[in-house]
């Protein structure tokens, strides 16, 4: 009898999960136009700047296990003016500290762009830019966010601005979770910056495909994105690839809840322990 085995697509029109990192980072490194004009004009969207070209760089290959070190989902490139940047999809803020690691891969940045006996005033800018599938600032209703370095405030005003730097170390978030809440807007009615954040929230929800295809509409490159989707959904090793990341991120999460639950459970032996200690 001949071996069968069940397709890991759902459907035949199931398209992958571009907030996924190894989806994300599939759909905008392809080699083809429409993969280099989706990542060109989603960094355009989100420097608030017009990039016209990009050069993909070199990134370390996926390994056997997401826990070693080789392994990045982040699409690092250069743009048209020498600028670094490095883009990526992060799905949840481990252990609050996902700021520390935007901060080090900025600086990894900066530090990389800096030439020996090239002057100070000639180091380029660089940016460390993230589509975050969880809420950074709670505080804010602003979905797009950008932060440099600044003085810090003085006095009794905490909020006042102070003085920045020359801005050369940029960190710039994209929090999905604040986008959703503009979706069923009319197309129109949105930011560029907002129609590349309804995109990625809702590209693969079939429920969704009526609303997109007004924004793919009014958005080419938006659109191009949509069609690399669609054609990079149709590979079966990216949907291998994507399930399997998404296990083992589940796999993170339940042994970080078990290990939580096991040392709960231990300090209240503990605490019977000493309570029994005491009547004696």
């Amino acid at each position: 009898a001949m071996n069968m085995r069940k397709p890991l697509r759902p459907s035949p029109t199931a398209l992958l999960n571009p907030r996924s990192d190894p989806t994300f980072k599939t759909l905008f490194t392809q080699n083809t136009p429409e993969s280099n004009d989706a990542l060109r004009d989603l960094i355009s969207a989100m420097l608030g700047k017009a990039v016209r070209s990009i050069k993909l760089l070199p990134n370390e290959p996926p390994k056997k296990s997401r826990t070693e070190k080789q392994m990045a989902f982040d699409v690092h490139c250069v743009l048209e003016n020498g600028e670094p940047a490095e883009i990526e999809m992060q799905g949840r803020d481990k252990e609050h500290s996902y700021a520390g690691r935007a901060e080090a891969h900025a600086a990894r940045l900066l530090a990389h762009a800096t030439r020996r006996g090239e002057s100070w005033k000639d180091i380029p800018k660089v940016y460390q830019l993230s589509v975050l599938n969880f809420t950074y600032d709670s505080g804010d209703k602003s979905a797009f966010s950008w932060y440099t370095m600044r003085k810090k405030a003085g006095g009794r005003n905490e909020d006042e601005q102070g003085l920045t730097l020359k801005q050369r170390l940029n960190v710039i978030y994209l929090e999905l979770p604040k986008i959703r809440k503009l979706a069923k807007r009319p197309a129109e009615t949105l930011t560029k910056i907002e129609r590349w954040g309804i995109f990625l929230a809702y590209a693969d929800n079939p429920e969704m495909q009526d609303y997109l295809r007004g924004i793919t509409m009014m958005e080419e490159s938006i659109m191009n994105a949509n069609n690399v989707l669609e054609e990079i959904s149709v590979d079966e090793a990216n949907w291998y690839l994507q399930n399997a990341y998404d296990d083992w991120e589940r796999d993170q999460l339940s042994f970080k809840n078990y290990l939580a639950e096991l040392e709960a459970n231990v300090k209240q032996l503990q605490r019977d322990v000493k309570k029994q200690q005491r009547g004696l």
